[in-house]
């Protein structure tokens, strides 16, 4: 969640979701873009309750612009499979572990099992497959995308959108919309905006801003 915005962390979440059909799921469980914001509640509430692990992980406005967006999602992804390996989730009935990682979009940096993974795993690459548009086709990864935009936005909303009021966050979730576009012109951006973002950069130039607004 986040990729595209302006401001703000990227946020992902990886889940382990049970082989046997869940009731109800096809139903509750979709896009979390397709989802109105009680749905989000819903769905997100749904899968905690019957995901057998869950994780949500983040890298921040500052490592995006160090490595792009792309590597650092990249790099969210690989934390968030680190806890849900960590909290035992993907194993099969016998105990044994039970992993394909499904990664919404075409492309992803194979992940690396850590040393301290399940024997069969530690140390090695653990097998991807990349499913463009699966948030929309995958059941998992839309639990994935729900859990994600349910903590990217009370994650803004909470703690950054206080930090800097004048961008109104709170309701733009650091998006380029209007009001956060005029903020940005008539203000600069500040330290938590993404300064590889064209939109930022152009408007530290306009500015010549050589330091962050201060909210």
């Amino acid at each position: 969640a986040g990729r595209g915005c302006l401001a703000g962390p990227v946020v992902v979440a990886a889940v382990v979701w049970p082989r046997e059909p869940v009731e109800g799921a096809e139903r509750v469980v979709r896009d979390s873009k397709l989802l109105t914001p009680t749905g989000r509640v819903r769905a997100a509430a749904f899968v905690k309750q019957h995901a057998l692990a869950w994780a949500v992980a983040m890298r921040s406005a500052a490592h995006v612009d160090e490595v792009n967006i792309c590597n650092a999602a990249f790099a969210a992804m690989h934390d968030a499979v680190d806890c849900v390996l960590a909290a035992g989730g993907a194993v099969d009935a016998d105990g044994a572990p039970d992993v394909r990682l499904l990664v919404d979009g075409d492309g992803f940096r194979p992940y690396m099992a850590p040393a301290d993974a399940a024997p069969a795993l530690a140390g090695g690459f653990v097998p991807h497959t990349c499913e463009v548009d699966g948030d929309r086709r995958v059941l998992s990864i839309a639990a994935a995308s729900v859990l994600a935009k349910m903590h990217r936005d009370a994650y803004v909303v909470r703690v950054l959108h206080p930090q800097h009021p004048a961008y109104s966050w709170d309701r733009n979730k650091c998006y380029g919309t209007a009001d956060h576009m005029a903020a940005l012109a008539e203000r600069g951006p500040c330290g938590l905006h993404r300064r590889t973002f064209a939109p930022v950069r152009r408007a530290a130039a306009s500015l010549d801003v050589a330091h962050p607004a201060s909210g």
